[in-house]
């Protein structure tokens, strides 16, 4: 059994130097402050962090794999609290992630599925970030980018995009800027990323390509989401490549497409 995040019902947190705050909702009808934070009761998963950046507020959406339990600001660090988990998750208090608990399970969670999360993660893959690159989509297509960081060294215009090189990308942040506010949305990956950007026209779809898969994650120019990236269960090139990434017979290759297609 594969457990994916999924963003139910999230928790919004509001972080700045005149808001530490879990926001209202419909299940609460008021604000809690993160100090000393909150026991969260029902089903809400996923996390929306809002920060202001640069004058704008920015929001960066997290999905979860189980339900948050629990909130709170300890030391200037945001600790967010799943059911099942070992850890927390650790962000710093401008909202920087520090710390990711995908697949953190702990034992006796775990236990209660006899074991198969044990003998079938192996076969799936862990998304994650790693180096993500952070794309721009911005109000206008001509000025959206790739952003530079630690390791790009410079904005690299999306269109006609860039073939990402050096040290391995896994998973990718959009920020979305619609000239009021910025939106935030992490996609961890399973493969390292090899090229970001806009093929043709400059209206056209936004394309994030991970090694060993023949469909890519591709976006609308306003950055909505419209295709997760795949495998094709028919395709040689992509049989190989999962035969040799993850060291699998033909047989359990076939085990591996059949559980990629059910997450």
């Amino acid at each position: 059994m594969k457990i994916d995040g999924k963003i139910e019902k999230p928790i919004s947190i509001r972080l700045g130097a005149n808001h530490n705050i879990i926001m209202e909702d419909e299940d609460s009808k008021k604000e809690f402050p993160l100090t000393p934070g909150a026991i969260i009761s029902g089903e809400h998963y996923g996390f929306i962090l809002i920060v202001d950046h640069n004058g704008k507020q920015r929001e960066v959406v997290y999905s979860t794999q189980c339900r948050i339990n629990a909130i709170e600001m300890r030391d200037g660090v945001l600790r967010i609290f799943e059911e099942g988990k070992k850890l927390p998750w650790n962000f710093t208090k401008h909202g920087k992630l520090e710390h990711s608990i995908f697949n953190e399970f702990t034992d006796e969670f775990k236990s209660k599925f006899d074991g198969f999360i044990e003998n079938e993660e192996p076969f799936t893959g862990e998304p994650t970030l790693l180096n993500p690159i952070h794309i721009k989509i911005a109000k206008t297509p001509q000025e959206s980018v790739i952003l530079k960081d630690e390791i790009v060294k410079e904005d690299y215009p999306l269109h006609p995009g860039a073939v990402l090189i050096g040290n391995p990308h896994y998973g990718f942040i959009l920020t979305i800027d619609n000239g009021q506010e910025q939106k935030e949305v992490v996609y961890p990956t399973q493969n390292r990323l090899y090229y970001a950007g806009i093929e043709g026209s400059i209206y056209d779809d936004i394309k994030v390509m991970e090694d060993g898969k023949y469909h890519p994650w591709l976006f609308e120019s306003n950055g909505n989401l419209k295709q997760e990236s795949s495998y094709n269960p028919h395709s040689n090139v992509d049989r190989k490549f999962i035969a040799e990434h993850y060291g699998l017979s033909e047989t359990e290759v076939e085990k591996f497409l059949v559980m990629q297609k059910k997450a």
